[in-house]
Formats: C-alpha cells, structure tokens, sequence
C-alpha cells in the first residue's frame, strides 16, 4: 500500500513538472513584460517593458524573483524598428489599479491576476514597440480619468490590483515640462495613439535619468524621442499668454462688402483662442490666409486677422467671452505608499486664461425685394409661384418656397425699380399676370403678396363590355371575346373624405357628398359635368350603378387630381377605359393516356367538341384540337357539353372514360379536364428465309438468313426494343417435341409511320441444326420500362419458320402439346440452349430401344416430312 502511494506522489509530481515545463514559456514571458533587469555600462542595447524600465544587454544575463523562485530571463526577439507591434485587449478595457488619498481612481490597460499573482499572470492590454531593434513595451495609465506616465524604470508599474498613492505635488523640472507640453496628453496631442504615449514616456524617463544621446541610450535615435529631448533641452514648455492689441472696432465699406480693422494677437505661438463665427460673418487670418465662415476660427499668439460682412449685415458682432486654449503648466507626481511601485507623472494644463471680448460695428448699407402668394380663398401663403422679371439692370426669377415666399432679393441701392410679373402657378392655382412694379427702399425690405384662386377639374372616361364572340370562335377552334363601347351606362361621383383647399386644412365639402351624376353616349364616352376641387389630399369615388345581366361587379374607382402647373380654371382629368368583364371561368383541359396519366405531356391530334348548354351559353358551339400542352379554355358561366369527335392516329376512346361530359363553369374559376384515351395494339408479322427468299437451307452449309418483321398499326415515336429468338425445334407426328435457341437479336426501333417494316439478320453457321430440326424465329416488342406492346411467338407459323429437307413445319395440331420450358428472368437464353424431352416406351427393355431406333429412323423422318 505504501508504494502504491508513493508511486501515487512520483506520478503527480511528474505530471506537475511537465505541465510547468509546457507552460513556463507562456507564463515567464509574461512576466518578463514587468521584470526589473540590470544594466551593463558597455552595452547599447536596450529592451524596455511595461513597467517603463530600459534595459542593456551583455554577455551576462541577471534572473528575477516571483514569489519564492529565481527565474532567468529569457533573451528578447530583436524585432524591426520599422515595424511596431501592439498587443490590446480586444474590448479596449481599462483596469483599476488603485486610487490617490482623495479617492481620485488610478486605472492601467493591464492587470495581474490576484490569484495568480505569483507566477506573474497578465490580462489586457501591452503597448510594444521596437526602435533600433529594442523591443520596448508599456502600458497606459490615467489618473482621475486624465492620462499619466511611469516615471521609475527601475520599480514595478502599478498594474496589480489596489495599489495606494498620494494627492500628487508639483515637480519642478522644465524639461519634464517641455516633454509634458508637447508629447502625448500634452495640450497639442489630448488624445495620443498608443506608440505616441510608450515613445513619450521612453523620452520622458531618459530625460529624468540623463540619457540624452543615442549612445546612452538607443531610443534616442528615434525622431519623436529625439525632438522632445529636444524641446527639454531647452526649456521650451508652452506659456499661457493671448492678447489682442484692439477691443471694440468700426467696419468699412471694402469693395461689396464691410469690413473690419485689423486686429493682432501677442501671446506663446501654441496658445490660441477659439472666436465664434456666426452666419453671415468671415474671418480672415491675415497671417495664414485661412478663412472661416460661420464656424469656430483658431487665432494663434502672434497672428493677425480682419472679420467681413455682406453689405447687407446688419448686426453687431460681439464675440462674447474667449479664453485661451493652454493654462499655465505644471508637472504633477503621484507617490506611491509603497516604495516598490513606480511613480506617476501627470501634465497640469487646465487653468485657462480668460481673454476680453472683441466686437465689430456691422449694419446694413442697401434694401431688398420678397414676394409672396396668398391663397385667394383661406388667405393662406402658397408655394410654388414663380415670378420673373427687372430689378434696376438685373434680370430676376423667384420662385415662392414652402412658407409661400420668394427668397429675399439681393441688396440694391435706394430708389432702384423693379417690374415683375407672375409666370407659372401650382396646379389649382390660376395665373395672375398683371405687372408687379415699385422701388427700393434703403435698409428695408419691400414684401409684396400677389393672391390666386383654386383650380378645378372635370373628369372623362370611357366605358366598354366584354362580349362572347361565336363566329370567331366557332371559326379558330377556341373562345374569342371583344371589347364593344358601352352605351347608357350610369356613373355617380362623389367625394371620399373631406374636400379641403390646397392648405389641407380648410373644409370646403363636406365627405360623402355626390357632386355629379353621368351618362355615357353611343360610343360610350362620358364627362362630368359639376367641377370639383383638385387636390392629392381630395379623394373621390368614381362609381357604376346600372351593371348590366351575366357581368361582374364594377369595382368603384378612387381617384384625386394632383396639383399641376396650369393656365386654365377648370382643368379635364381622364380616368381611362373601363370595362365590364363577363362572368367567365377557366378550363384547363388535358388529353391523356390511360397508361400514363401523370406525364406532362398531352396526346395531341384529338378533336373536342364543346357545346353550351345554359340560357346564356347557347351560342358557345366549336371544335378544338388537343396539343401537348394544356387547352386554355375561358368560358362563359353555365353549363356546357365536353364530346370528343376524333380520336388521334392510333388512339381509341379508353373505357375509362365516356363520350361525353357534361361541365358546369363558375365565375373567377378555375378547373381541369383530364379526358383519358387508350393506345390501339400494335400488330407483328414475319417472313423468315434465307437473304434471297428460300425456305428450304441445307444445315451442312454455311446459311445467311433474315427475317423481315412487319409492324401494323405502330406506335408513332414511341422508343421501343424487339427481342428476337431463333429457336430450333424438332417434330414427331406434327408436335415439337423438342427446342433450343440458337440465336438472339435486339432491335430498337422508333416507327415514324404506322406501318412499317424492317429486317433481323442471322448468320447460321454449318451444323447449327441437328438432323430433323427447323429454325422458327420469334419477336416480343417491349418500351422502356419492359412493358410488352406486341409480340410473335407462334413456333407453328410457317411465315416465321425456315426448314431443312429432313424437318418440315407440320399443320398445327388440335392440341399442341408444348415441351417443358424453363422459366424465363428478363434476359434472353444463350445460343446453344436445349430443352429435351424424351418418350420412354415402358415394356422395352434399353437394348430394344436401341434397336427399334436404328432400324427404324428413316421411316420416322419420312413420317414427319
């Protein structure tokens, strides 16, 4: 029992080591990400991680601590510094990591598992980046939401769960400041791409530990690190400073439009000011050229611009309250509690300076020109008017929008004239014509309302019926129908809802009135005669009420007359052509084979006679011709008598179905006839002889028979396969008492007329008939399914039967006494197959058989010649 425990532990514990052994390079990377490494002063090489420490390489490598073990590090790939590598969480998460004494929360794009702390397990995001073949790797940090950067390469990035820090103080380093300013989270770059915020901190931390050159430290070589080495080199952090050297100013009249004094900044070239731009107002940058409309205008320190107007601006710009975009800067430390953490560093740029306001005296210079369409009846302004015309030396159109007013005219000077006149109305409007005349007025606008009345319309139609043509149809074998004008027919109209103007809104007829009653004439044309309102919002009902016997309902018509550019007052909408349909219905009638009546296609040739029986069907009498499609026949409601008159070639009625039939067609219906006829059997005949007409063969020799097979009443293209026998037979006193095939034969065959004929040839080698044997050839014709559809076997029939001096075809007998055959299994015997059947005399014994037989042959061959 012991041992077997023991072997119990051995086994654990070398499965333990194995899934270590497969697991430690996933879990030693990552923790690889955050060791803390030991640089040599000879070496240039660096490698940087998430806890922002930089690394050199010699020929000695240092191990680290997690938890209880050693582990060495193992050497990084060196990757291409042109190409960055990024590892991110997919969801992009943020993790807290830990919080400031006043509660401000700390957040990293990485955190360690706590449960798996030890073996230094990481989840989210890593930020990787390569320089000069370093890998370099980071992580993002915020504080209070705001972005922040690890500062102690050498300590551990505060990426494990609730790590304490303090309130932050200042920390005052002008090149930290410089490098704050300008890289990411800086004032220029709020929100930085991953590589811009791992390059900021690498240049930040080199600057903070004095690595200021490539050859201290490669990352250097790298131009976003090298031009904030830079910047901290000097000193160069942005100042809050914005002035303008002028307040409140005048506007001058510069070419078509009125502009301002010029206007110059002072202040850090970085810092600006954001100035509102409304509608209607441009401002220049004098420095850049840029200009801005109606927009916001970034001015920086140092530059010069002018804000303009259109001469007809009349309001006074004030651009409010502006404050600079950069606060004074500051650079902010985060200590950690816990000595072993790294500290963060945050820049302060969030005290913006207040800048006075600047205004500009704008007003209007010239007077302008609207017009307007009223609605003559509900006073309500119509769109869609359109006026041409003169303003001073300016032609001029102007079309009224969905207020019912023209946009407002350009500006012209005081005591300018103007003529105009109406050209074109919305549909239900007439036109005004009458010339439109003034002068303008300066810093005023001149509206003037032009009004018009509704449109009307009338309506036209035309009205025919469907009628049953018999000549025509009696004439091509299948129901014809014509269209007629309709006289006499009675139509209503009246409106479906609430007749109201063009603005929708005001009532003028009340819904469900009739507005007009009509008739249609001899050619069956009608008009109304009461106009009404158009309108898309205007529905009316166009009804029939005198439809005549044996037609169906008419189905009332809604209708409206949509708004139209017109001259007229009343203007004529046309309805169309409406007809009355019969009750009619429909009948799809097949002709189909009793054998098959689920093919698809039909037995053509047979003719139909179809007679009306009903009151109204009486004059329906014609004959038509199955197709091997389906009969379309649209019939008249009532009942009607279904006779077929002709068979198809080859066809006869099947007892299936009867003569006649009688059908009874509703209205909008449909219904199918499957009329079911039977094929008429196909007849086989023979004549069997040698290839030039003989009947008699000498069976020692060599014979080239045929047997020319006549088919009767055929079956028209239909593929077929005639088997053929050649069977030897033997005879005694005029029955065969013996039979074998010594031959075959397919054949297949599709007969194109009703009677035709072909031939089976046979090559009857020498000694294929045995003494006193004839050859009868035999043929069953099958389809493709192996169907029989004609045969003949008769081993009797002279016409089949070619004979030999020694056999002859005897008469055939009362009673044919027929050998036993064996049963056939679909394929046909093979040549040389014998079925024999012996007569036993009983009495004689075998050796008087034997005797009787020799002594007695030849008077039996002459027995049965």
């Amino acid at each position: 029992m012991k041992k077997k425990e023991l072997h119990k532990k051995i086994s654990k514990g070398v499965t333990y080591l194995s899934l270590m052994t497969l697991l430690s390079p996933i879990v030693l990377q990552g923790r690889q990400v955050f060791a803390e490494s030991t640089s040599s002063s000879e070496s240039t090489e660096e490698s940087e991680t998430p806890s922002s420490k930089e690394t050199t390489t010699d020929t000695e490598k240092e191990g680290m601590t997690v938890g209880d073990l050693n582990i060495q590090l193992p050497t990084m790939e060196s990757l291409s510094p042109e190409t960055p590598v990024f590892s991110k969480d997919e969801n992009g998460k943020m993790y807290q990591v830990g919080q400031t004494e006043d509660g401000r929360i700390i957040q990293s794009s990485a955190v360690t598992n706590p449960l798996l702390r030890g073996i230094g397990n990481v989840q989210g995001e890593i930020i990787r980046i390569t320089i000069a073949g370093v890998l370099y790797e980071g992580i993002k940090i915020t504080v209070d939401g705001k972005g922040a950067l690890c500062i102690d390469q050498h300590l551990r990035a505060p990426f494990e769960p609730n790590v304490p820090y303090d309130n932050g103080s200042p920390y005052e380093n002008n090149g930290a400041l410089a490098i704050l300013s300008y890289g990411a989270y800086g004032p220029l770059n709020p929100n930085p791409t991953d590589e811009e915020i791992l390059l900021t901190e690498i240049a930040l931390r080199n600057w903070l530990t004095g690595k200021l050159t490539p050859s201290e430290a490669v990352s250097n070589s790298h131009p976003y690190i090298a031009d904030l080495i830079e910047k901290a080199k000097n000193g160069d952090f942005i100042i809050q400073s914005f002035e303008f050297n002028k307040h409140n100013l005048e506007s001058t009249i510069v070419g078509n439009e009125q502009v301002s004094e010029v206007i110059k900044t002072s202040g850090s070239k970085e810092n600006y000011v954001s100035i509102p731009v409304p509608q209607g107002v441009t401002l220049t940058n004098i420095t850049t050229g840029q200009k801005v409309t109606n927009g916001n205008a970034k001015v920086y320190g140092g530059q010069s611009f002018k804000m303009s107007a259109p001469l007809s601006y009349n309001q006074k710009y004030n651009s409010g309250n502006l404050m600079a975009a950069f606060g004074k800067p500051a650079a902010i430390v985060f200590t950690p509690f816990d000595v072993g953490y790294q500290r963060l560093m945050q820049g302060k740029f969030d005290d913006p300076q207040e800048v006075a306001p600047i205004s500009v005296n704008f007003f209007a210079r010239e007077g302008q020109l609207q017009i307007g369409k009223q609605d003559q009846v509900t006073k309500q302004m119509v769109p869609n008017t359109t006026y041409t015309g003169t303003i001073g030396s300016d032609k001029v159109t102007f079309t009224t929008g969905a207020d019912g007013w023209a946009p407002i005219s350009e500006k012209y000077i005081d005591g300018t004239p103007y003529n105009l006149v109406e050209t074109a109305v919305p549909a239900g409007y007439t036109l005004d014509q009458t010339p439109i005349t003034g002068t303008i007025k300066a810093a005023e606008t001149t509206k003037i309302t032009q009004q018009n009345n509704h449109q009307k319309a009338v309506v036209t139609w035309e009205k025919e019926k469907e009628v049953f043509d018999a000549e025509e149809t009696a004439l091509k074998g299948t129901p014809v129908y014509k269209d007629i004008p309709l006289e006499g027919a009675e139509f209503t109209n009246k409106n479906n809802n609430d007749t109201t103007a063009p603005d929708q809104e005001t009532v003028l007829t009340p819904a469900g009135e009739y507005l007009d009653t009509m008739v249609t004439d001899a050619e069956g044309k009608g008009k109304s005669v009461i106009p009404f309102v158009n309108g898309e919002q205007n529905e009316y009902v166009f009804d029939e009420t005198n439809e005549p016997e044996n037609y169906r309902q008419f189905e009332p018509v809604t209708f409206n007359v949509p708004y139209e550019v017109s001259t007229v007052d009343v203007a004529t909408y046309d309805l169309g052509i409406f007809k009355n349909e019969l009750k009619t219905g429909e009948i799809d009638f097949n002709k189909k084979s009793d054998l098959d009546l689920s093919s698809l296609l039909n037995i053509t040739g047979a003719k139909i006679h179809v007679e009306g029986l009903s009151e109204n069907t009486k004059d329906v009498n014609f004959t038509f011709t199955t197709s091997a499609e389906t009969n379309k026949l649209k019939l008249k409601e009532g009942q009607y008598r279904f006779s077929e008159v002709e068979y198809p070639d080859g066809w006869t009625i099947s007892p299936n179905q009867p003569h006649s039939m009688i059908v009874e067609v509703k209205d909008n219906t449909k219904s199918t006839i499957n009329w079911e006829n039977t094929k008429i059997p196909m007849k086989i005949t023979t004549l069997f002889a040698t290839v030039d007409g003989k009947k008699v063969i000498d069976p020692t020799k060599d014979n080239k028979l045929e047997d020319t097979v006549k088919a009767t009443d055929a079956w028209i293209n239909t593929p077929m396969t005639f088997y053929t026998e050649f069977v030897a037979v033997k005879y005694n006193n005029g029955v065969i008492i013996n039979q074998r095939v010594v031959g075959t034969d397919e054949t297949d065959k599709t007969f194109k007329e009703k009677n035709e004929e072909f031939k089976v040839p046979l090559d009857l080698k020498k000694d294929t008939l045995k003494e006193g044997e004839a050859l009868v050839a035999t043929h069953v014709a099958k389809d493709k399914d192996g169907n029989v559809i004609a045969e003949e076997t008769d081993l009797y029939n002279k016409d089949q039967t070619v004979v030999t001096e020694t056999a002859k075809v005897p008469e055939t007998p009362k009673k044919i006494v027929t050998p036993s055959t064996p049963a056939k299994t679909g394929s046909l015997p093979s040549t040389g197959e014998t079925i024999q059947s012996t007569i036993m005399m009983i009495g004689f014994t075998i050796a008087a058989a034997v005797a009787y037989l020799f002594v007695y042959k030849k008077a039996e061959t002459d027995n049965v010649a």
